[in-house]
């Protein structure tokens, strides 16, 4: 998938400072796996050719009027196309903005998190008078119908991002034009994904090697395939494009770091971190995953997020019968207990400089540990099937955070210094550390 994206050490050096999408990134419909999803819609809800399509190269793939489905689906795999899918096709029963505030509102419907914040944001319906102004264009509804349709889960997860982002825009005072492009380019933040295997992103199964790449690219994808609609603003496009980067440099694609990222990119990684985690946890954990992510995202954001989570109802104190630690404090024992030896080899490698990083990273893994009274020794003390049961909930999401940091600084060591062949020594013993197995609890 779009190769391009990355070279072969797994840099993204030249894409800092994106302001056009590169000529090599152009053609971001030929991927198969988006392609396949417009397939299967085709399946079930008609997709419909709206002009004659035609591969880069002159060829007629399609007459106006054909059916996409799996049928046919394989004649525009095997091409480069001339235009975007989504610029020559149309589907029935398509999403559209009034369609949108029937799902959030079915949302909302449902989930006491997600009515609290909208409630507490001082315009609880917002969300309504921004879908019904936005004039969200065909291209936009075409893709949010295709992951509606076919990944479902992505649909509502941006949805419920969408409405967090709004009601934190809100409540900070934004102007209407600028709620307006935070909506959108919440609404259309994890298009890229739709252009990544599925099967990679299985729950529950871990993510291999170089396939971190194309979890990384996605939002690249997905800034590409915006530019290429007429008048879109740029705060939209650098919302979707940054929406993964921190304010530590620890993000991706581009490791952009404090004032480089844009506010819109800012409020959505904390509308998606809490959306993320609301879908598992408690409103106690939530506020938890707040605190321990301080310093990776905009603290203004995360006490906005942490305000409107305020609320005077009951905390279910019943355990999640999935909750494992063990996995996740092993491994970060190991990490930690073996990190003096390894932050020795690293000060007298003649690379120094350039690895220096890797112990900036590791402080804030340490410091996640330490605010959640985390210490290498914690699973020999704790008995966690007795009397040490009801710290589970919050011990669980504190772990996950790390978790994910540990993750993050493998995939930024193969990203930044796989490619020096004089680190390879170096590199393999962090991976060899790094990737303890961990439990197979589905990440968030």
């Amino acid at each position: 998938m779009m190769a391009a994206a990355h070279d072969e050490s797994g840099t993204f050096s030249h894409l800092h400072g994106l302001d056009k999408a590169p000529r090599e990134l152009s053609a971001v419909d030929q991927n198969p796996h988006f392609i396949t999803a417009v397939a299967r819609v085709g399946e079930k809800n008609e997709v419909i050719a709206q002009q004659d399509i035609y591969a880069e190269n002159g060829i007629k793939l399609l007459a106006k009027g054909a059916r996409i489905n799996e049928g046919t689906h394989l004649r525009l795999i095997a091409h480069r196309l001339e235009l975007p899918l989504d610029m020559v096709l149309s589907v029935a029963n398509s999403v559209d903005e009034v369609s949108m505030v029937r799902d959030i509102e079915r949302i909302i419907s449902t989930d006491a998190t997600l009515r609290n914040i909208t409630m507490r944001s001082g315009d609880p319906q917002g969300y309504r008078s921004i879908l019904g102004t936005l004039n969200i264009s065909a291209p936009i509804l075409f893709r949010l119908t295709v992951m509606r349709d076919d990944r479902n889960d992505l649909y509502l997860h941006s949805l419920r991002t969408s409405v967090i982002a709004h009601s934190m825009g809100v409540r900070i005072g934004l102007s209407y034009e600028a709620l307006q492009n935070l909506f959108l380019a919440s609404i259309c933040h994890d298009f890229g994904e739709m252009h990544t295997d599925p099967a990679i992103l299985s729950k529950g199964r871990a993510i291999q090697g170089s396939e971190r790449h194309f979890i990384h690219v996605h939002p690249i994808t997905g800034y590409v395939i915006l530019s290429k609609i007429e008048n879109m603003a740029p705060e939209v496009l650098q919302g979707v494009l940054q929406h993964h980067e921190r304010l530590d440099g620890s993000g991706y694609p581009s490791a952009l770091n404090e004032e480089k990222i844009c506010m819109e990119a800012r409020i959505i990684a904390v509308a998606e971190t809490v959306e993320t985690i609301a879908r598992r946890s408690r409103k106690r954990q939530i506020r938890i995953a707040i605190r321990l992510n301080t310093g990776r995202l905009d603290s203004r954001y995360l006490s906005v997020a942490d305000e409107l989570l305020q609320t005077r109802e009951e905390i279910d104190p019943a355990l999640d019968p999935e909750i494992e630690v063990a996995g996740k404090l092993t491994r970060l024992t190991t990490v930690l207990s073996e990190w003096p030896t390894l932050q020795e080899k690293i000060r007298i490698h003649q690379k120094s400089t350039a690895l220096e990083f890797i112990g900036k990273r590791i402080q804030s893994i340490q410091k996640l540990a330490l605010q959640a009274g985390i210490s290498t020794d914690l699973l020999k003390c704790l008995d966690l099937a007795g009397d040490d049961a009801a710290v589970l909930p919050e011990l669980n999401v504190a772990l996950i955070e790390i978790d994910r940091s540990i993750d993050e600084l493998v995939f930024e060591v193969e990203r930044r210094i796989t490619h020096l062949s004089d680190c390879a020594p170096i590199v393999e013993q962090i991976k060899k550390i790094f990737q303890v197995p961990v439990s197979s609890s589905p990440s968030i």
